[in-house]
C-alpha cells in the first residue's frame, strides 16, 4: 500500500523577505511560526517525493472541479418542483478541488433529486436550499451569489431563529414547543450568585429535560489514573444538587405532565425587573375539568440563601379537590455522569414544613434544604418520604373561578468548607447551629416580604447600570438580559466565588471558570460594580497557594494559574490546554491593572496584587528562555488564546501578555517604592524578591 503523506499547516503569516517563496501555510519546511492560520490544511500525496514538491493539483487524490457549474436556488423545499430539468438554471464559476477519500462522506449529506442522478440538494445551516447539477460548489462564489440576491430583496443568510417574543424588560414564552423545552430551562434559570435553579417545570416534565441545581462552591471530584508529571489525576465539577421546586399536581387519578397532558394558553415570562419567574396555562383532564395554574418563582438577592415559590390554582367549570406533593429531592441524577453522588439522613416532613440534609459522597461538603408552606383551603396532608427526598401530600379544596394558592419559603444552608481545610470544625460548628436554627429563622420569612426585598435590589440594579436602546427593542431586551445574567450570577456576596462558564444554570463545562473571568468578566464589573470586581480579584489571591503548587509540579517558580477550576486546583484533565496555556496567569495580571487603573485602589495593590503580580512574574521568568544568540527572549510549546493549536513558538498574545505583566509588575513595584518606600522593602522582603528580580 502506498504511503501517503500529508502535510498540516499551522501558520499563515509572511516573514520579511520572503514575497517570493511559498507562503508559510504552503511550506513543507515551517513547522511552526508565532501566527497560526484561521484553518487546518490537509494535503495527500502519494510519497514523500511529491509531497516535498506540494503541488495539489498533481495529486492523484484530487480532482479538479474548476469550470462552469449550474445550480437552482429555493427559499424551502416546499418551492421544489418535482421535475428539474425544464427549469431554467443559474450559472456560476468556481473553482474547488474535491477531495477523493472523503467524497463519498461528502455526497452521503446530498440528496438525489432528479432522476438523472445529476441534481442534488445541500441543506446549508438550515437555511437555505441549493439544487445544484454536481456534488459540490464554489463557497465563496456562493456565497457572492446569494449576497447579490439578497441586494434585490432576496432572503439570503442564516436567521436566528426568534422563539421568544420580543419586550424590552421582559423573555415572554406564548405556546410551549417542546423542541424549545431545554433551552427554555436555560434561558428561564434564576441565579443569585449563592445558588441557581433551571427553568425547569416544577410539576415534573417527562420531555428533554435537565433538572438542574446547583451551588456555588458545591463540587465532586472525579479521579482518573495518574499519567505523566503535571498532568491531573483529579477533577472538579459543580454537582447536580436538591430540588427545592419539586412538585406534583393529581386530579381526578390523572399527573399533569405538559408533555402527556392536554393544555392551553401557555404562557412563561421572566420579568427581567423584578427577577420573577412565572408560567401559566389551562390545564384540561381526561374528565373534562379544567384548571388554570400560574406558578411563580423568585430567588431572594437580598438574602441569598431564600427563595420563594407559589402555586396558584383556578378552577374554570367543577368545584373538587387537587392532590399536590411539595418536595426537597436529593435523588436526580448528575445528567452529564448519569450518576448521583449524594448521601442524605432521613428528612423531617411536618404539616408546615420540610428539611433534608445532604453529603456529597466525595468531597464530604453539605447542603441542608428547608422549606415554611403556607397553603390556603387545605382539606388534610400526609407525609411523603423516598430514597434521599422528603415531602408531603397536600388535598386542597378548588371552587370555581375562584383562586386558591400554595406557597414556600425556602431556606438553603451550605457548609463548603472541606475536612482537610484550616477552619473545618469552625464552619462545622457554624453550619450545625445553623441547622438547628433553621425552622424559627425560615419561620420568620414572609413570602411577600421577601419577594419586595428582590424587586428592591434589582430596581437599584437597573438605576445605575441599565443601558437604553430606543427604537430597536430586540437589542434593547438582549443587552437588558446580558446585564440581568451578569448581576444574577454573580454581584461579590463574598470572596473566594468565582463565574462558572455557564454561570449556575447547567453542567457544561463542569462548572468550572475560566480566565473569562478576567478577560471578560471583569471589565463589566470594575464599572459596574466595584465591590464584586475586587472579591473576584480575591478569588485568585484566595487560591494563589494552588497556583503555586500547580507551578511547581510545572517545573516552574512562582505561580501558574489553572485553565478550569472551581476550588483554585487545576481541573483540566487534557495535557495541552491545562500544561501549555500561559494565558490565565496573564489574565489575572491583566485583571490586577484593569482594575486598579480605574479604581485607584491602591491598597488592593499593596496588600494582595503586588504578591500575585510577583509570583506569576517568576513563573513568567522560569517558563520562558532566551534565543540561541541571547538577544530575543519569548516562550516555546504553548497554546495560545485559540486554544487549538498547540506546541506553538512565540505565540503572539503570549508572548505581549508575558511583556506586559513583567513590565507591569515592575512598574507596581517602583510606584510602591515612591509611596512608601519602608513599608514596600518590607513587602518586597517578605516575598522573597532579590535586586536580581528588581
Amino acid at each position: 500500500m502506498k504511503l501517503i503523506t500529508f502535510l498540516i499547516s499551522l501558520a499563515a503569516a509572511t516573514t520579511p523577505g520572503t514575497a517570493d517563496v511559498l507562503p508559510l501555510h504552503r511550506d513543507i519546511n515551517v513547522t511552526s511560526v508565532n501566527v497560526q492560520s484561521k484553518r487546518t490544511e490537509v494535503v495527500f500525496f502519494p510519497d514523500a517525493e511529491s509531497a516535498m514538491v506540494n503541488n495539489i493539483e498533481n495529486s492523484p487524490f484530487y480532482s479538479s472541479l474548476n469550470g462552469v457549474w449550474d445550480f437552482l436556488y429555493f427559499d424551502s423545499e416546499k418551492q421544489v418542483p418535482r421535475d428539474l430539468s425544464s427549469m431554467q438554471w443559474n450559472s456560476i464559476k468556481g473553482r474547488l478541488y474535491l477531495q477523493h477519500s472523503r467524497s463519498r462522506s461528502q455526497t452521503e449529506r446530498l440528496r438525489e433529486r432528479s432522476r438523472d442522478r445529476k441534481t442534488w440538494v445541500i441543506a446549508k445551516h438550515k437555511f437555505s436550499l441549493c439544487y445544484m447539477r454536481g456534488a459540490i460548489y464554489d463557497y465563496d462564489a456562493f456565497h457572492k451569489y446569494l449576497k447579490d440576491r439578497n441586494e434585490r430583496g432576496f432572503y439570503m443568510a442564516k436567521k436566528a431563529d426568534i422563539y421568544f417574543m420580543t419586550d424590552p424588560w421582559k423573555v415572554i414564552e406564548e405556546g410551549f414547543n417542546p423542541e424549545y423545552a431545554e433551552v427554555a430551562e436555560s434561558v428561564f434559570s434564576l441565579g443569585n450568585e449563592y445558588m441557581g435553579i433551571r427553568g425547569i417545570m416544577e410539576e415534573g416534565y417527562s420531555g428533554k429535560s435537565l433538572i438542574g441545581s446547583y451551588f456555588n462552591g458545591i463540587y465532586e471530584r472525579q479521579h482518573q489514573k495518574g499519567g505523566y508529571k503535571g498532568v491531573v489525576d483529579c477533577t472538579e465539577f459543580m454537582v447536580n444538587s436538591v430540588n427545592w421546586l419539586k412538585a406534583e399536581i393529581w386530579l381526578d387519578g390523572e399527573r399533569l405532565d405538559i408533555a402527556q397532558s392536554r393544555i392551553r394558553n401557555f404562557r412563561r415570562v421572566l420579568d427581567l425587573q423584578n427577577g420573577v419567574l412565572t408560567r401559566s396555562f389551562v390545564w384540561i383532564t381526561k374528565t373534562q375539568k379544567e384548571v388554570a395554574l400560574t406558578f411563580e418563582r423568585f430567588l431572594g438577592m437580598q438574602q441569598e440563601q431564600f427563595a420563594g415559590q407559589k402555586i396558584t390554582f383556578r378552577s374554570l367549570n367543577f368545584d373538587g379537590n387537587v392532590e399536590v406533593s411539595l418536595l426537597l429531592d436529593f435523588a436526580q441524577m448528575h445528567q452529564m455522569l448519569q450518576e448521583n453522588f449524594w448521601n442524605c439522613e432521613q428528612g423531617v416532613s411536618k404539616e408546615d414544613y420540610l428539611s433534608i440534609l445532604g453529603t456529597t459522597k466525595e468531597t464530604g461538603q453539605q447542603v441542608f434544604s428547608c422549606c415554611k408552606i403556607v397553603g390556603e383551603e387545605i382539606e388534610s396532608s400526609k407525609e411523603l418520604c423516598g430514597e434521599k427526598q422528603v415531602g408531603r401530600t397536600y388535598t386542597i379544596t378548588l371552587k370555581q373561578d375562584r383562586e386558591t394558592t400554595l406557597q414556600r419559603v425556602l431556606y438553603n444552608i451550605v457548609r463548603k468548607e472541606l475536612a482537610t481545610e484550616s477552619g473545618y470544625e469552625e464552619s462545622k460548628k457554624r453550619f450545625e447551629k445553623e441547622m438547628a436554627d433553621a425552622f424559627d429563622v425560615v419561620s420568620a420569612v414572609e413570602y411577600d416580604i421577601l419577594k419586595e426585598g428582590s424587586r428592591k435590589w434589582w430596581e437599584q440594579v437597573w438605576s445605575r447600570s441599565d443601558i437604553r436602546i430606543d427604537g430597536d427593542e430586540k437589542n434593547q431586551q438582549g443587552i437588558r438580559f446580558c446585564i440581568f445574567q451578569m448581576f444574577q450570577t454573580y454581584h461579590g456576596t463574598k470572596p473566594g466565588t468565582n463565574i462558572g462558564a455557564k454561570g449556575l444554570t447547567g453542567e457544561a463545562y463542569n462548572g468550572n471558570a475560566f480566565w473569562d473571568t478576567e478577560t471578560y468578566c471583569l471589565p463589566f464589573y470594575i464599572f459596574n460594580d466595584e465591590k464584586a470586581a475586587k472579591n473576584l480579584l480575591m478569588y485568585r489571591y484566595l487560591t494563589l497557594p494552588d497556583a503555586k503548587e500547580r507551578a511547581r509540579a510545572l517545573d516552574c517558580e512562582g505561580a501558574f494559574y489553572p485553565i478550569a477550576t472551581i476550588s483554585g486546583k487545576e481541573c483540566c484533565n487534557l495535557w495541552q490546554h491545562a500544561s501549555l496555556q500561559l494565558q490565565a496567569s496573564t489574565a489575572v495580571a491583566y485583571g490586577i491593572w484593569f482594575y486598579s487603573k480605574l479604581t485607584r485602589d491602591f491598597d488592593f495593590l499593596k496588600e494582595y496584587g503586588l504578591e500575585m503580580l510577583v509570583e506569576i512574574s517568576r513563573m513568567l521568568a522560569t517558563r520562558g528562555d532566551y534565543s540561541a544568540d541571547g538577544t530575543q527572549y519569548g516562550y516555546h510549546c504553548v497554546m495560545g488564546p485559540d486554544e487549538f493549536q498547540m506546541m506553538v513558538n512565540h505565540n503572539f498574545y503570549t508572548n505581549f501578555m508575558a511583556r506586559f505583566t513583567l513590565n507591569y509588575t515592575l512598574e507596581v513595584i517602583r510606584m510602591l517604592e515612591e509611596q512608601a518606600a519602608s513599608d514596600t522593602t518590607l513587602l518586597l522582603s517578605k516575598l522573597g524578591v532579590t535586586p536580581e528580580e528588581k
